[in-house]
């Protein structure tokens, strides 16, 4: 992949990123250009239509000095061994999220609000109920990462 990103021409890179194959690995147009390069994603409008997304949309969904950074496959050691892991894992914890909020009705919360409270030491607020889910998320965790282990090049026994 980043063989390809230094061979590509900035024409290359802006009919990728027009025909959706991917971002460019390069800067294509000037700054002051990137509302204007419309690109093959779709957004909401402001009256909830469909409207084609720009470069700048998708630049304002990445990082920002200091905040998240996008992960790639690639930069992920043994990731070709692990895909079927992630993709059960993933799998198996959406299917866990929904049941989750089926059981809890109307008593569901988001897991962002329990995660604030968590990250904001206000520990006093979180119940008997959210503790177990938290352990049991953490014991996912612990499973995905013996999966990922056991699906590595050279993994210990």
């Amino acid at each position: 992949d980043q063989a390809l990103d230094l061979l590509s021409s900035r024409r290359a890179n802006s009919m990728r990123l027009q025909m959706g194959l991917g971002l460019p690995t390069r800067q294509i147009v000037l700054e002051s250009d990137y509302e204007s390069l419309k690109v093959k994603l779709f957004k909401s409008g402001p009256r909830g239509e469909r409207v084609r997304a720009t470069y700048q949309d998708l630049l304002d969904i990445g990082a920002k000095e200091g905040e998240f950074h996008w992960l790639w496959r690639s930069r992920l050691r043994d990731y070709d061994r692990q895909t079927r892991a992630w993709h059960k894992w993933l799998g198996r914890t959406l299917l866990f999220w929904n049941r989750l909020r089926y059981d809890r009705g109307r008593d569901w919360e988001s897991g962002f609000k329990l995660y604030d409270r968590v990250s904001g030491f206000r520990t006093n607020e979180i119940t008997v109920t959210e503790m177990g889910i938290m352990k049991s998320f953490a014991s996912r965790c612990d499973f995905l990462v013996a999966e990922l282990l056991d699906s590595s090049f050279g993994a210990q026994d």
